[in-house]
């Protein structure tokens, strides 16, 4: 049964969806960030502050989480505060599709130390702990201060996990 608070006429929108993470609240990145989108033309059209469960962590890393090293600290990383989900209206002309591959490269990439992945990492996690043969993957996943939806379909069923009405 579909949740009532995500309607048909909702998913049929062309929504792209940013989760900023904790750790990227706590310091106060928040307006940074947006501002990153709304600077390359995107409209905020919403956001939910929420705390995460261990159930939205599964649905959010499937392949991540089912690995015992990186569960406890997926877990305890994603679940530690307030994240914020930021709905966005994809730019004229722009299919979802195009604006998810753009807000990916605007995310940045690990191994390159690219946007707003490295721009706005305060953390001071040294290269040296990150470059450590012990957890190396999800280390890095300590400095991703955002996670990017796949699709408008991924989007719309993690809001229905948490009962959030557009």
């Amino acid at each position: 049964m579909q949740n009532p608070l995500v309607s048909e006429r909702t998913e049929s929108l062309p929504y792209c969806g940013v989760l900023i993470k904790p750790d990227t609240n706590r310091q106060g990145l928040y307006q940074p960030i947006v501002q990153e989108f709304t600077s390359r033309g995107f409209n905020i059209l919403g956001r939910f502050d929420l705390t995460l469960d261990e159930d939205d962590v599964s649905f959010l890393y499937p392949k991540e989480i089912a690995l015992p090293v990186a569960r406890r600290k997926l877990i305890s990383y994603l679940t530690s505060d307030i994240s914020s989900l930021v709905l966005l209206e994809p730019r004229p002309s722009r299919s979802v599709e195009q604006e998810i591959k753009f807000l990916c490269q605007l995310k940045g990439n690990k191994e390159r130390k690219t946007g707003i992945r490295f721009k706005y990492d305060r953390i001071g996690i040294t290269d040296e702990e990150i470059a450590t043969k012990t957890g190396r993957y999800y280390d890095y996943m300590m400095i991703n201060n955002l996670h990017v939806f796949d699709t408008s379909q991924q989007l719309f069923e993690f809001m229905r996990l948490k009962d959030l009405q557009v």
